[in-house]
């Protein structure tokens, strides 16, 4: 069977995360692993995700952030398509707000 593991942007950000080196440590090797042996997936969102979170949180700078999604997206990528009804409530025009 070829199960493929989807990385979450969590996963990436620990691949910057220096206040946490085992972690950071993990999520490289899990991240160089996946892609050795063609076993991970990733989204476009996570991906974006990556980027704001890295460069706002973590202080990385963008050319650094930019290469990274460069990287990873030698992982296949998928793209997260959104339905275009029923993903915010009727009437709610902002998150916790209504008309």
């Amino acid at each position: 069977m070829n199960e493929k593991s989807f990385l979450d942007t969590n996963v990436l950000i620990y691949t910057d995360d220096q206040d946490s080196p085992a972690k950071q440590t993990r999520a490289l090797e899990l991240f160089a692993n996946l892609r050795r042996s063609n076993q991970g997936v990733i989204s476009t969102q996570v991906l974006q995700e990556y980027f704001v979170t890295a460069t706002r949180k973590l202080k990385v700078s963008s050319s650094v952030a930019r290469r990274k999604v460069e990287l990873f997206s030698y992982l296949p990528l998928m793209q997260i398509d959104t339905p275009r009804r029923g993903v915010i409530p009727a009437g709610q025009t902002h998150y916790g707000t209504t008309r």
